[in-house]
């Protein structure tokens, strides 16, 4: 059987066009991860809508206007200030996990549970949502995370470029490596 590779990427949600990035919100974010968008339900493309059933959340709202509800209210309680922030502001970090399709893992769910509580760690940001899909050719979780830190909104700074250095390679040792996966190769994988 071929190597078993481990993908790690992170990305932040916002609706700045640097570097060409594609804009995107926090709630659409979490419309795409828990399915709600109408062109995906029926989709033809990557996404099996027959196997979405088999999607799981493993962490927060079950909705993305409960997401969006529950970042809006983090926000709040630690008294960021909404009309202070840039209006392409970072709404959320995105962090993906993903197998490949014909993996060793015997459990990939546990392992993808494996995976958040490392990021949950690694980051200490609030967790908004985690989903794992099964209706794409290979298993994955997203996970959405709120850039709050000690009070502040800290924007995209977690996930700079020294700091995903670091991310890549504590998740190889701790996480993917342990589980006898491979590193993907030098460079970060993005999208």
């Amino acid at each position: 059987m071929a190597e078993s590779i481990a993908h790690f990427a992170v990305k932040s949600i916002g609706l700045s066009r640097v570097n060409g990035r594609k804009p995107c919100t926090l709630l659409e974010a979490a419309r795409h991860n828990l399915r709600e968008i109408q062109a995906e339900q029926g989709a033809t493309g990557r996404i099996d809508p027959t196997r979405t059933h088999g999607n799981i959340v493993l962490h927060g709202p079950e909705s993305a206007t409960e997401v969006q509800a529950l970042a809006d209210d983090l926000l709040t309680a630690v008294g960021v200030n909404m009309d202070k922030l840039r209006c392409d502001h970072c709404q959320a970090i995105e962090a993906v996990f993903s197998l490949p399709q014909m993996t060793e893992i015997a459990d990939p769910d546990a392992y993808f549970v494996q995976c958040l509580a490392w990021l949950r760690g690694a980051l200490s940001l609030p967790v908004l949502s985690a989903v794992i899909h099964c209706d794409e050719s290979a298993k994955h979780l997203h996970a959405l995370l709120l850039p709050v830190k000690d009070g502040a909104h800290v924007g995209s700074t977690p996930i700079d470029r020294v700091a995903l250095k670091r991310l890549r390679e504590q998740f190889f040792s701790t996480v993917a490596g342990p589980a006898g996966l491979k590193h993907a190769g030098a460079k970060m994988r993005g999208w």
